[in-house]
């Protein structure tokens, strides 16, 4: 009898510590489609440009995966996607404290590569030219073989700019070229809209003094072509104001103007700060060039409400 007895109440045991389990394994499942919510909301929203809304969903992803105490891949995934979105806001020591973050969580050499080309773009950004090109040269280093890449196409940004910016102006177009050839052939045409941008600023600026405005008009209308391909929006909208630019240097300054304020509106909208103080600039130099006194006041007064922020 009392073996019977003892059997049951172990039998019970055992039953409520597999139900126990069981409840667990629910909460952990029911706590992992969350994550997996949040991380896809937050990525839908990063499309869209709604930046603000894409942080807040990251970071709830970031503090269910800390709560559960789940160490997992996604965190590179949610840390890049926070470095990217920091970029756009000109909060460099952000980006870089996310794409630290990103490598430790982060295997796929691919990805890796990524993370190193934004890290040179934002070492560019910061105005350190060896710092950039050692990171583009460490994402490359991460594509062994695989050079022949989106990825690569990508990295071509980041080893573009600050090339130019050092005076190398030749070898930075020959860099534009090929990671354009390499855009087109992966259909990388995000990195393909953003050479081309960068080979028209190459050719029309008068401090390069390259002097091709050919070319150079040629390029911005090719990279309003890709940023159309790629269907991205800030791509289209970014493409499309340096066309407006490239008007400008070839003196229509009516056109400049109307493509220069539908891109900034775009800027002011989703919070764009060093897109934005770059292009009121060159609106700025518009203005002053046509006396334009009352504009130029207006958009002096936004330049400094940014600044402040």
């Amino acid at each position: 009898m009392k073996c019977k007895i003892f059997s049951f109440m172990l039998l019970c045991i055992v039953c409520f510590i597999m139900c126990c389990a069981s409840l667990e394994t629910k909460k952990l499942t029911d706590n992992g489609k969350d994550i997996y919510r949040l991380i896809e909301a937050g990525d839908k929203s990063k499309k869209l440009y709604d930046n603000n809304q894409a942080i807040e969903y990251y970071n709830q992803a970031l503090k269910l995966i800390k709560t559960e105490g789940v160490e997992t891949t996604l965190l590179g995934h949610i840390y890049q996607s926070l470095g990217e979105i920091y970029f756009f806001f000109a909060r460099y020591e952000d980006v870089l404290e996310y794409c630290r973050k990103a490598l430790d969580h982060t295997i796929d050499k691919k990805d890796r590569a990524n993370i190193y080309g934004l890290m040179g773009w934002t070492y560019e950004r910061e105005g350190n030219s060896y710092l950039a090109l050692k990171h583009a040269k460490l994402g490359i280093t991460e594509l062994e073989n695989s050079t022949e890449s989106p990825e690569m196409a990508w990295i071509s940004i980041s080893l573009f700019w600050p090339t130019l910016y050092d005076g190398n102006t030749a070898e930075a177009i020959k860099i534009a070229q090929r990671g354009i050839e390499i855009g087109e052939k992966t259909e990388n045409n995000f990195a393909v809209a953003q050479l081309y941008i960068g080979l028209l600023f190459a050719y029309m600026e008068p401090s390069y003094n390259v002097n091709e405005m050919d070319k150079g008009f040629e390029c911005a209308k090719k990279s309003v072509e890709a940023a159309l391909k790629s269907g991205d929006i800030y791509s289209i909208k970014h493409s499309n104001f340096w066309l407006g630019w490239a008007y400008m240097r070839k003196g229509d300054d009516e056109t400049a103007i109307r493509l220069m304020k539908d891109s900034i509106e775009f800027y002011k909208k989703t919070n764009l700060i060093f897109h934005l103080n770059q292009s009121l600039g060159w609106l700025s130099e518009i203005y002053m060039r046509k006396g334009d006194l009352k504009s130029l006041n207006e958009i002096s007064n936004l330049i400094l409400e940014y600044e402040e922020k």
